[in-house]
């Protein structure tokens, strides 16, 4: 379940209240966190396909595809 359902496991933990609190003691709380991370929090998938395809061109759509069901 979690090979195939990772991201949204990982999305519907992230919403359970104290959940973050309690294990995410230690982890940064910088301005880049807020301001960049969690605002645009799709970025770096979108970026990730452009990077893949500048690097391997129409191939790089699916590798892409496949990093995403690897995540």
């Amino acid at each position: 379940k979690v090979l195939w359902e990772g991201a949204e496991l990982y999305r519907a933990a992230a919403e359970q209240d104290g959940l973050v609190d309690r294990y995410a003691h230690g982890t940064p709380d910088d301005w880049i966190e807020r301001h960049l991370y969690q605002r645009y929090n799709f970025a770096g998938i979108v970026v990730m396909l452009a990077i893949d395809v500048v690097l391997f061109g129409i191939p790089g759509v699916a590798i892409w595809a496949i990093q995403m069901v690897w995540i």
